[in-house]
């Protein structure tokens, strides 16, 4: 049998969620230079700000579900994050328009750190990997028609369109999660300093952490700067004329048809043979791919170095979720999540702030130098922390697969 029916709303739902959010992708860095009149370093703190309000809500957040349970605090998050759409769809003014990206970093917060403690409240632990691969590739699947649609609103109806179907589908989203059954309160009362404390004595959940850093660079690559290394190559010159206004759109489709495809096979791969695999593949193979986009100048030799890049960090991104939920046990399962996904926002939005600076300073060879000496310092220090909390646990996750009742 199958996942229940509480697993595949909540994917669901992150599903219309990254939908909504990715609308913005191809369209926001340009909303801040074309519509806003803005400079490309606005580009760097329009992640960076976001990041550092959802760090402040990514603990609270974590343990208010903990104690008061998953289904309230997802709800109130898609409610923050579909405003945040709401506010930017009608944003003239720089000012304004960071308002929006702070409620965006609340919503995303709340909702993101939430629904990974909830998938791992109501999947089986053998199967965790596999689960979270399939509730990850809902983030690949959705990138495959929110890009495109962002763009082809933007085109046609302007930006106000574009940010105003990305607020309908964010309250959509809210819909389907009043469809949960109301989850009971787990724990009541324990210090969220505390709690955060037990989390980080875990060697697993500190081996998630290093691999949200490792592969947050090739995300803040991708989905915040790949637009602009787009133009800079002008990629649209030499794209097919019936191709040439989603140029970007695609470059985020074959991410994520890549991510699809490979995402919930390196899940199940690490419920039977360990999460530090998985995570030495994907530096592997990421790093040939970081290489090739630095050195491509023709247009499906980026495409090509795209679908590389995706192949490689859909190994390392599978993992920090299941490698976090391994660790900690339900009690500790919202603290640990918001401490992996603060980390998270912290990998993309300091590299994205770098990346823009050296841009500006000396273009993308830099950037991509940068990248590729992350992802093998971090990366294999996440390789080691794994291959000791897998140890500590005395169990290698080759357990065998038990079908969910």
């Amino acid at each position: 049998m199958g996942f229940n029916r509480s697993f595949w709303l909540a994917t669901l739902a992150t599903g219309l969620f990254f939908f909504a959010l990715q609308i913005t992708f191809p369209i926001l860095p340009l909303f801040i230079t074309d519509a806003l009149g803005a400079s490309e370093s606005l580009i760097g703190l329009s992640i960076l700000l976001p990041t550092l309000v959802g760090i402040s809500f990514r603990l609270p957040a974590g343990s208010w579900s903990d104690r008061y349970g998953r289904r309230p605090l997802m709800f109130i998050g898609l409610v923050v994050f579909t405003a945040y759409l709401a506010v930017s769809a009608i944003a003239k003014t720089v000012e304004v328009f960071l308002f929006s990206r702070v409620l965006f970093g609340v919503g995303l917060a709340i909702f993101t750190t939430v629904v990974k403690a909830y998938v791992g409240d109501v999947v089986p632990p053998e199967r965790r990997g596999e689960a979270f691969g399939i509730n990850t590739s809902a983030f690949s699947l959705a990138l495959i028609f929110g890009p495109i649609t962002g763009e082809i609103l933007k085109n046609e109806f302007g930006f106000t369109v574009a940010f105003g179907f990305g607020a309908v589908l964010g309250a959509i989203a809210a819909l389907v999660i009043l469809q949960l059954p109301k989850d009971p309160p787990q724990e009541k009362g324990e210090n969220i300093w505390r709690k955060t404390q037990q989390a980080m004595s875990l060697t697993g959940t500190r081996a998630a952490l290093l691999t949200a850093l490792t592969g947050a660079g090739t995300f803040a690559i991708i989905f915040v700067y790949f637009p602009v290394f787009a133009e800079e190559r002008n990629i649209a010159a030499q794209a097919p004329s019936v191709l040439s206004n989603i140029t970007i759109s695609i470059g985020f489709i074959i991410f994520a048809l890549v991510g699809v495809v490979a995402t919930p096979r390196y899940g199940r791969f690490s419920d039977h043979h360990g999460r530090s695999i998985p995570i030495i593949m994907g530096i592997i193979i990421v790093i040939p791919g970081i290489v090739m986009m630095a050195l491509a100048t023709n247009i499906w030799v980026i495409y090509a170095s795209v679908g590389v890049i995706s192949l490689g960090a859909s190994g390392i991104r599978s993992m920090m979720d299941a490698l976090v939920q391994d660790a900690c046990p339900p009690e500790l399962r919202g603290v640990g999540t918001a401490l992996l996904f603060g980390f998270w926002d912290v990998g993309i939005g300091v590299q994205s702030q770098v990346f823009g600076m050296l841009i500006e300073a000396g273009g993308f060879d830099w950037v991509f130098a940068l990248l590729i000496g992350i992802v093998l310092l971090v990366g294999l220090n996440a390789v080691f922390l794994s291959y000791r909390a897998a140890s500590e646990r005395k169990t290698t996750y080759k357990q065998p697969l038990t079908p969910l009742a």
